[in-house]
Order: structure tokens, then C-alpha cells, then sequence
């Protein structure tokens, strides 16, 4: 898909032009082409601007060939970057059933010059489809001509660009079935971005890794016919030696069985999604090589299966960490942070100064925060703060959640240093503390559990079910910032 920036003075003929209406304000938000003709068909009624509410009116301009597409913003004073992303990319899937080629968006009196790059990247999020149907697909967008005044517009344009095209991969990864997204396949991915400039990477097997003392993930591993991969990713920029390395960990359970301690049939679904975390550590570093950016990030995806089987972990059993520490397995499906408080360790020892774990570690946390907040865990105020303004920044959404001492007698073991459970309050944040006190990490650290938003289970107006890419925005925000 072409995306091409252009003033209204340049405007090209196209399919469908989308324009959006406030819901307070009537005026709409577009050329004045759309709005005469929106107005001229008096369908902007008492009630019409709600967010996300799409009406598509027939053109009679030469300039638009088959209709404008009115996407409601709901209310001017709640508008935000989020909400401009998910309008432009409810209404880009709104206009499907008509089989625009060439569209046109016009938000650029709605929210100020920021408002670019969300418009861009609502526009790739719209497009965005994976799936293994076999009938004949409709047409695609080819071209989308985006107008605006912003100043810089080609620099936000490639930024942006990059950006939601790592959100797409992302995605993509985690749409895939287990069946096709093994750990071995996941390696395969990763070594695939040694096509961009800076970026190396090393793959792990499982056998070298329980040898290197990763016990924790070892066990997770060992009830599967497929053998777990740690995928060391790293991307060195022309950052100074006294700038940060930043290390980022993601969870890679590319299907969760739960082990011996089994899931129903029913949250079993879904489980392709349990490596998301490991997909957006890919993501993120992908997005800082082809942005150049002058930073150093060590990304550590922990992928593995975790099945029952002869040869799986068994509740009761015991296995000692990469740190040393010994942890007893109460409950297999617990998993997740057996793997993840290994990686947090081998970052910690190839050299991280800062590091950033992401999993879909809890049911608890959605308890907590629902389906599109991801939960913050640290020990550190000054990086948690940091990566909560750079949220802000990209509009997506964090929340923090306590990580006091008290919680440590919560996962303390009877026979083992630790156990993988704990009491049946505070799950998410006995979770988090499991990864901090077994990965025996000093650095500056935030878990981010992110179950609930990187997975949609239901659909939304702006995206169908599956992988989100949410946190892609926020990190390569934060980790250029914390690099500048």
C-alpha cells in the first residue's frame, strides 16, 4: 500500500475521501468538497458524530468516485491520539464492503500537527488482515492520500510508516497458528532481521540453554516435542558508550497447554497468543533498525511450548533458575514467569543497564485493569515514570500496580527458595514478584503484563480478533528517548 501526503490544494481523484464529524461540533472535519456534499444531503442528524459511527455518502463530486465516509469522533474535548489511530482505521474497514483502491483522509483541522502520524497508523492498522480462507479476497487499498498542513510531514510520514509496519509484523506473528508459529519458526523470523543494518542474533536451544543453567525455562520446554529457542536479537545504533542498554524480554510460550496443570477447552483458544510478548520484542528492535536509531537494545525472546506429556514438569517438582535460586513448581501454568525470570537474568548478564520484560502473564491483571490496560510492575520509580510518559505520548494505555515487600512472603517456598504461586489475592503482582526475586536482577526493571490488551478477543470497530502490537509504540518511544 502507498501512502502519499499532500496539501488540499493537491488533492487526486479517489474512490472515497473519509472525513470525520465531532459529535458536539457539526462542522465536518474534511475539504470543502465533503463537507458541502455532507451537509448538502442533510444526514448529519441530532444524534451523528457518536465515536466510531460510519455513514457513507453517495458522491456526486467528480473528484470522488464512490462516496465520503463519515466517521464519527465523538466528543472534541476526549479526542485523543488513540482515538484518531482507531477512527481512522474503524472507518478504513468500514469502507471494505464498497472496494475502495484509492482513499483519501482528511483530519488535518482535528488535534494539531501529532495528529499525522496517527492517521498513518490507523490507516496500516485498517488494512491489516491475516487469515488462511480460501475464497476469492476483495479488492485491496492500493493508495492513500493523506492531507495535511503538519510541518515535517515526510520525516513524521517515515516515522510512522516504520512504525505501524512493526505493529503489522507483530501482529502477523501472533495471528499465526502454534502449528506454524513454533519456537523454531519464531527463531527463524528473528534471524530474518539480520537483513537490516545492526542487527545480529544468536539462537539458543534448549539443550544449550538448560547447560548454561536456565533450569526455569528448560522445564517449561521439556514436556514438548518441540524444542524451546532463547533468541538473542541485538541492535547496536551509534549510541555513546555512556548511554543506556536497554534490555527487553518478552515471553515466547508460542502455545500454552498449561503442562500437567491443563487449561479447558475453552482457554486453550486462544493460547497462540502466549507469545506476544516475545512478538513485540522482535517488533520494537525491527522498528529501531530501519529508523537508524542511535540506540543499543538487547532483546531476548524465551520461546518454547508448554505441553503435557512424559516428559513435562510435574507439580511439586523443583528446578534452579539461571540466578541460582531454586523455585518449586505448584502449578504448571504458571509458566511464564519461570521463562521470563530466566531471561531477565542473561540480560541482566550481557550487559543491560535498564530492562523491560513484556508477557501475557495473568488472568489477574485483567481482573484488575480489563481487556485494554497493561499493567506496570517495578521496583524502579524513576524508569516506570519515564515509560509511563512515553505511554502517553503514543496513546497507549498503562496503569500502575503495587509491588510492595509485603508480597514477597506471597511466593516464598516450603522446600525451595521460592514457589511459582502464590496466595489466591494479588495474583498479577505475586507474578511480577516472582520474576523480580528469582531473576535476582539489581538493574533498574519494569514488567509490563499485557494479557489482556495484546489480544483481542471479541473485535473491535477498528480491528478484528487477534494480535494487537500494543506496546511497539511506547518502547520504541521510550528507549529513543532514554537514548537521546
Amino acid at each position: 500500500m502507498n501512502i502519499h501526503i499532500v496539501s488540499t490544494k493537491r488533492m487526486p481523484s479517489v474512490d472515497v475521501e473519509i472525513v470525520g464529524v465531532f459529535e458536539d461540533q457539526k462542522t465536518p472535519k474534511g475539504t470543502d468538497a465533503a463537507a458541502s456534499a455532507i451537509i448538502a444531503t442533510r444526514q448529519l442528524q441530532e444524534k451523528f458524530g457518536k465515536l466510531y459511527d460510519l455513514r457513507l455518502i453517495p458522491s456526486t463530486d467528480r473528484r470522488v468516485k464512490k462516496a465520503f465516509a463519515v466517521i464519527g469522533l465523538g466528543k472534541a474535548k476526549t479526542f485523543n491520539i488513540a482515538k484518531a489511530r482507531n477512527v481512522v482505521a474503524s472507518a478504513v474497514r468500514g469502507i471494505a464492503p464498497i472496494k475502495p483502491s484509492t482513499v483519501s483522509v482528511s483530519l488535518k483541522d482535528v488535534g494539531g500537527e501529532s495528529m499525522l502520524e496517527a492517521v498513518i497508523d490507523g490507516v496500516v492498522f485498517g488494512v491489516y488482515e491475516h487469515h488462511y480462507k480460501t475464497e476469492k479476497k476483495e479488492q485491496r487499498i492500493t493508495d492513500v492520500t493523506i492531507v495535511t498542513d503538519a510541518r515535517d510531514a515526510e520525516s513524521r510520514t517515515n516515522h510512522a510508516r516504520i512504525i505501524a509496519d512493526a505493529v503489522s509484523f507483530v501482529r502477523k506473528l501472533v495471528d499465526e497458528p502454534a502449528n506454524t508459529m513454533t519456537p523454531t519458526r519464531l527463531a527463524d523470523r528473528a534471524k530474518e532481521l539480520e537483513r537490516f543494518s545492526g542487527i545480529t542474533t544468536r539462537i539458543i536451544g534448549e539443550k544449550e540453554a538448560k547447560a548454561m543453567g536456565m533450569g526455569a525455562f528448560a522445564a517449561v520446554s521439556q514436556g514438548s516435542d518441540e524444542e524451546g529457542k532463547v533468541i538473542v536479537v541485538e541492535y547496536k545504533g551509534s549510541a555513546k558508550k555512556d548511554k543506556p542498554v536497554i534490555g527487553l524480554v518478552g515471553k515466547g510460550i508460542t502455545f500454552d497447554t498449561g503442562g500437567l496443570s491443563l487449561k479447558s477447552d475453552k482457554a486453550m483458544e486462544t493460547m497462540k497468543c502466549d507469545m506476544a510478548g516475545a512478538a513485540t520484542v522482535l517488533g520494537i528492535i525491527a522498528a529501531l533498525a530501519q529508523k537508524k536509531a542511535p540506540v543499543r537494545v538487547i532483546g531476548i525472546a524465551m520461546a518454547a511450548e508448554n505441553s503435557p506429556s512424559g516428559k513435562a514438569i510435574r507439580p511439586g517438582d523443583v528446578v534452579m533458575a539461571l540466578s541460582g535460586k531454586t523455585v518449586e513448581i505448584l502449578n504448571t501454568d504458571a509458566e511464564g514467569r519461570l521463562v521470563v525470570a530466566d531471561g531477565v537474568t542473561y540480560a541482566d548478564r550481557l550487559g543491560a543497564t535498564h530492562i523491560i520484560d513484556l508477557a501475557t502473564l495473568t488472568g489477574a491483571c485483567m481482573v484488575a485493569l480489563g481487556s485494554e490496560i497493561v499493567g506496570l510492575f517495578s521496583g524502579d520509580a524513576p524508569l516506570a515514570e519515564k515509560l509511563m510518559q512515553a505511554s502517553k505520548k503514543t496513546g497507549e494505555r498503562v496503569w500502575q500496580l503495587p509491588m510492595d515487600e509485603d508480597f514477597d512472603e506471597e511466593i516464598k517456598g516450603t522446600i525451595a527458595d521460592y514457589k511459582n504461586v502464590g496466595e489466591k489475592y494479588g495474583g498479577a503482582t505475586t507474578a511480577a514478584k516472582f520474576i523480580q526475586l528469582v531473576s535476582a536482577t539489581k538493574k533498574p526493571w519494569v514488567h509490563l503484563d499485557i494479557a489482556g490488551p495484546s489480544f483481542e478477543e471479541k473485535g473491535k470497530p477498528w480491528m478484528g480478533k487477534g494480535g494487537t502490537g500494543v506496546m511497539v509504540r511506547t518502547l520504541v518511544q521510550l528507549t529513543e528517548e532514554m537514548s537521546a
